[in-house]
């Protein structure tokens, strides 16, 4: 069961989710990711990726994702005049986490291994075809590098 939000933290979530879809996130986020996910390619090309060692790099371009995610979020709370433990409560509800996008970007810049998902999903992506920041109106797969089946980001490739 879905857990029932305050319109207050609707509102919030609404506006949230719309800071993380604004195309100026939308293609730095796309940017940065197609710029640097074949370095994550060999993650896709063996039988277990967790026997994978992570070069010092991938943490570095994880520590820039971070900075681009925070700056975005950043700006947002200034704007908005919220304080950061609102929209993390807010990002632990059950009813607001299942549907928002922002999500997947948050925890990418707060969680490593939600990063290297990420950065999976984009060596699938460009691998299909590439993507730009205006397909990324889905969801982004949480699959461990495999193909985004059933999000609108994978249906939506432009050939």
């Amino acid at each position: 069961a879905q857990e029932v939000m305050p319109l207050a933290a609707a509102e919030l979530a609404g506006k949230l989710e719309e800071a993380f879809t604004r195309p100026e996130f939308t293609s730095a986020v796309s940017d940065f990711a197609n710029s640097h996910c074949h370095e994550f390619a060999v993650l896709e090309t063996v039988a277990d990726a967790s026997a994978v060692e992570h070069p010092l790099r991938w943490h570095e371009l994880y520590r820039e994702y971070t900075h681009l995610v925070e700056s975005t979020l950043e700006a947002f709370l200034s704007a908005e005049g919220v304080h950061l433990d609102e929209v993390t409560a807010l990002a632990k509800s059950d009813g607001w986490t299942a549907a928002a996008m922002c999500v997947d970007y948050l925890v990418a810049s707060t969680e490593y291994p939600a990063f290297i998902n990420l950065m999976c999903d984009f060596v699938n992506l460009n691998a299909m075809g590439g993507v730009d920041a205006g397909l990324l109106g889905g969801e982004l797969g949480d699959s461990g590098g495999e193909p985004l089946a059933g999000s609108s980001a994978g249906q939506q490739i432009a050939g």
